[in-house]
Parts: structure tokens; sequence; C-alpha cells
């Protein structure tokens, strides 16, 4: 039986996704500072998606290591692989984005980056990460796996959103993909089915990480008044507002927890949503903002399980 307060924790993701999307296309201009505390906000999204997937994860012995491997390649490259193409012809045909022409290095750095579609890095990210993490329990003790996971999301965060204070600037795929950010929630995902952290902890953990990472956002990462991804006070706020779920996981099936089933899709498919509604209706504002955002997230969900109905296609979106 799937967890209704997991799939809620899968939906708020969602939801997280979509407004730091809109903030990045600058619809809630000219509320820039609003727009800007939004999606630092959201910055737990994809990292939820992490930590359920760790949640859900179980250690594999030797025999059973290589068929993980090749059954998670299967279930994340599917539905990447096509989606990638999808928005490549769509930018290609002048449908998606600013119409550019596509070198050969731009397409294999998109098989991390997701090119024209940027979200889409969270599928290869998935892989490589949950790959690293089961060989890391299976090969190290659990002190180890921690200094391994936390030392690579050190040097993404470096790589990354501390890298212009030490004179460097690099590529966003150097420091996102599933090498220095996946693997620490997937270990924290699973350190959650045998820990519990109290609401209230799990409250001043959010709102700690909140602060901290919105100050390195507004005063590090220099991407004012856009947000920034992983940073130090990322983790905090991502383990302060997963931990309720968590905790309610024996709660069983939930009012409108049914539609956990269909983020995958909506996330996949958002970006063109969004894209449409901000052509077809220019404006901007806080409330156009999140008008915005509420109309694509519903209509993601509702293509998403769209989709899913016509039985070919069902494996794209699952």
């Amino acid at each position: 039986m799937k967890s209704g307060s997991v799939e809620y924790l899968r939906i708020l993701g969602f939801a997280g996704v979509v407004l730091l999307h809109v903030n990045s296309f600058e619809a809630f201009v000219p509320f820039n500072k609003t727009g800007f505390l939004i999606d630092e906000a959201s910055r737990f999204a994809v990292l939820a998606f992490f930590m359920i997937s760790g949640y859900f994860s179980k250690e594999l012995q030797r025999d059973t290591f290589w068929p993980f491997a090749r059954k998670l390649a299967v279930r994340t490259l599917t539905p990447f692989l096509f989606f990638l193409a999808l928005y490549f012809a769509l930018n290609i045909a002048g449908l998606f984005g600013r119409q550019r022409v596509w070198e050969w290095d731009d397409i294999l750095r998109s098989l991390i980056s997701g090119g024209p579609a940027p979200h889409l890095w969270f599928l290869p990210a998935l892989l490589i990460g949950s790959i690293l993490f089961a060989a890391g329990r299976l090969f190290l003790s659990r002190w180890q796996l921690w200094v391994v996971v936390i030392g690579l999301y050190c040097i993404g965060v470096f790589l990354g959103t501390y890298a212009h204070l030490l004179g460097h600037e690099y590529p966003l795929l150097v420091s996102r993909n599933g090498l220095f950010f996946a693997p620490i929630f997937l270990a924290i995902g699973a350190a959650f089915r045998q820990h519990e952290i109290s609401d209230v902890n799990a409250a001043l953990l959010a709102i700690l990480g909140f602060a901290i990472h919105t100050l390195e956002g507004r005063f590090v990462a220099g991407g004012y008044p856009l947000g920034h991804d992983m940073s130090f006070g990322t983790v905090l706020l991502s383990i302060g507002v997963a931990a309720p779920f968590f905790t309610r996981v024996k709660y069983g099936e939930l009012p409108l927890s049914s539609w956990g089933a269909d983020v995958l899709g909506a996330y996949l498919i958002h970006l063109i949503i969004l894209r449409t509604i901000l052509e077809i209706f220019p404006s901007e504002g806080l409330l156009y903002g999140l008008l915005v955002a509420t109309a694509t997230f519903i209509i993601s969900f509702g293509l998403s399980r769209a989709v899913k109905a016509v039985r070919p296609l069902a494996v794209l979106v699952s």
C-alpha cells in the first residue's frame, strides 16, 4: 500500500518545481523580492523526490546489484530520452524556448543537463545517484558512506553556489548532477526509515535552513532575484520540510493522495504547459504568477493522467 503522506510530499515537491520555474521566467515582476523568496523556499522540491526514492530503496546483495541497475536504467532513461527528444524537436521547430542550432557537444551535455529542458536533469541524476548510493551501501560501512555522500555534496556546493567566490564559474551541469547532489538526499531518505524528527524540530530545521539558504542565494550565489540550486542551507530546509511526511508514512491512503502517482508525468510535461500559458497570456505581477503556477499545476496533472490512460504511452509517465 502506498503512503498517502509520502504522496503528499511528492505533490508538494511538484508544486515547488512549478513555482520556482514561474519565477525563472520572471512572471512575478515587479515583485522581485517576493518571487525570490518563493523561489528559494521551493528549492526543497526535487530533493524531496530523491529522499522519497531513498526512503523506498532496499539494500542490495552482490548478485542483485546489476539487475537493479539495469532495471532502473530502463525506467529512468526511457522517459528521459523520449522527452529530451521531444523538447529538442519543439525547440528546433521554434515552438519551445529561444530557437537555436544545437551542436553535437550540446547534445552530449544534454544527457546530463537536459539541454532545452533543464528540469530533465533529475532522471539521469536519479540513475547515477541511486547506483552510487546502492554501491556505497554494499561496499562501505555506514559511517564511511555518510562521509562520502557529505563530501560529494560539499564539492558540488563549492563547484556551484560558491564557485564565483573562489574566482571560478562553471556550467550548471558540473555541479548539478547525480554525482554530487543525489547521493546525500537518497541517504537522508533511507535514514528516515530508522529515525523520526518531531514536528517542532522539523519546523525549526526548515526555518533555519530557509534562512541560511536564502542568505546564500542573496549574498553568495549571485543570481538574485532568481533562486539558486543546492547550498548548505538547502539540506536543513529539505529535511525540515520532508520530515513530517515521513513521520506519518504509516497512515496509508489519504484523500487525493492517488494523484502522487501522476507527479512524474506532470513534472516531465509542465514546462511545455508553463511556456504555452506565458506566451498566450503575457502579463506580470504576483497574482499573475500565482495564477500561472496554479494553471500549470492543474493542467500538467490532467495531461499526465490522460497520457497514462493510453497504455502504450503509460511507460513514459510512470
